[in-house]
């Protein structure tokens, strides 16, 4: 388990930094953020995890809610929801995935929604003078794509602490990328990325 308040004194984040949830789902991280923030940003595209989202935080005015997934750039993309979705919507919300060839989603039930451009989104926040404690990256597949993308636009470092879990046994399709990231962690002996927090 992940010693936050180790990572919190370690890196100095402070209530004014602000935290960026990928993939909030219903919320549980994002209400855990709040213990150490007063401003958390959460992206979560699927509808049913996002209603509930919507009615857990609607009078915290220190949570900011985007309906939306993130990408490395702005467009249009499809997610697949989890092949048990029919059975419950909101239990198999999770598995909601951007990666067609993820093991366990229906290539037959999908929904096209507009990506946020994410390292545009953390260059923006940066821009206007604010600091970024933690982001958390859990989106079914696309984290090492997502990562590479922060690397290469030389903005992880200017993060505190970025948290990830990496589908790569799930999804096939990432492997290359998360590969590149491991391998760029471990060239550079970088200490603020920590691929195997769940």
């Amino acid at each position: 388990m992940i010693n936050f308040n180790s990572i919190i004194n370690t890196y100095k984040i402070n209530k004014n930094d602000i935290f960026i949830d990928c993939g909030a789902n219903v919320g549980n991280i994002t209400d855990y953020f709040l213990n150490f923030s007063d401003n958390v940003h959460c992206f979560e595209p699927n509808p049913y995890a996002y209603q509930i989202l919507q009615k857990r935080f609607a009078n915290n005015k220190n949570v900011k809610l985007i309906n939306a997934p993130v990408s490395v750039k702005k467009e249009k993309i499809l997610l697949y929801y989890h092949e048990n979705s029919d059975i419950d919507e909101v239990k198999f919300s999770t598995g909601m995935s951007a990666c067609k060839d993820k093991n366990n989603v229906s290539e037959n039930k999908f929904i096209e929604l507009d990506a946020i451009n994410i390292s545009q989104y953390i260059k923006d926040i940066l821009d206007k003078g604010n600091s970024i404690g933690i982001l958390k990256i859990d989106i079914e597949g696309l984290e090492g794509k997502v990562l590479k993308n922060l690397i290469e636009n030389n903005l992880t470092n200017k993060i505190k602490y970025i948290l990830c879990e990496t589908h790569e046994k799930k999804v096939p399709s990432c492997r290359d990328d998360v590969d590149f990231v491991r391998k760029y962690i471990k060239l550079n002996n970088i200490k603020n990325i920590n691929l195997d927090w769940i």
